[in-house]
């Protein structure tokens, strides 16, 4: 903000007070673009990975599924289902690492982009010279 130099201080004071408004508007508006990109850009990451933790599970559920009507008894049934158990709690249990990993790291991103924006302050009242 320049230095206004006028003969009715109140008249600076107010134009002083517009201008700082102004930039705390803009700075407020950036704020929230930032924050709705990065919000944007998680939700993407998130529901890709839901898509392809859906996948993943027909396919294996698929697999699985094929090998039933070759089971050969109870004991080779129990084994089966006990690797698709097993299967299951490992790729539910990496997605659930992945979502943890990409929620962190949009947290961190938040805290810097609020970090930035607190930082970028208004400039302090000035006083209008007054012309002599």
């Amino acid at each position: 903000m320049s230095i206004v130099q006028c003969n009715n201080g109140s008249t600076c004071a107010m134009q002083q007070k517009e201008e700082t408004a102004m930039m705390s508007f803009e700075n407020n508006m950036k704020l929230g673009q930032e924050l709705y990109e990065l919000n944007s850009v998680t939700m993407k990451k998130l529901m890709e990975l839901d898509a392809d933790s859906f996948t993943k599970l027909m396919e294996m559920n698929k697999s699985f599924g094929e090998g039933i009507p070759e089971m050969k008894g109870l004991v080779a049934f129990m084994d089966m289902q006990r690797e698709y158990g097993k299967a299951l709690w490992d790729d539910s249990q990496e997605a659930m690492k992945t979502k943890s990993e990409i929620i962190r790291d949009a947290f961190e991103q938040a805290g810097e982009i609020m970090v930035e924006a607190s930082s970028t302050t208004p400039p302090k009242k000035e006083t209008a010279k007054k012309a002599a």
